[in-house]
């Protein structure tokens, strides 16, 4: 299996900061998970630089690990917070207001994302 979302089947050890992950924000949870997936088994180096940090596990292995619960930290305006020695992670609302647009992007990718834009598209009818 792997990492677990906790969507109200788990009780943090930190209840009062760590709550299950809301509906609006389960699907975001989900697609960061298996783009993290898809990044260990499509990227060779991501498996070598999570060997490198302290903790001395891949990528692979953390996410395989059923022990690591993600969260959501009500009241963490941050991206993420994680006690040390507790397989509670935190996701703060900075990481689900920014999602994916916190990437780096090709210096281009504005105006091509407003010309193939929905709105752009449908606007022409």
């Amino acid at each position: 299996m792997s990492i677990q979302i906790n969507m109200g089947d788990h009780v943090s050890d930190f209840p009062t900061m760590l709550i299950k992950v809301p509906f609006k924000y389960q699907w975001a949870t989900k697609w960061a998970r298996n783009q993290a997936k898809l990044i260990a088994a499509n990227v060779k180096t991501a498996d070598k630089y999570f060997k490198s940090l302290p903790a001395k596990r891949s990528l692979t292995q953390l996410l395989a690990d059923r022990r690591i619960w993600i969260n959501y930290a009500f009241e963490w305006y941050g991206r993420g917070v994680r006690q040390p020695g507790s397989n509670d992670i935190g996701i703060g609302d900075l990481a689900y207001l920014r999602g994916k647009e916190g990437r780096v992007r090709h210096p281009d990718s504005r105006a091509r994302a407003h010309r193939w834009s929905p709105e752009r598209r449908f606007a022409r009818s």
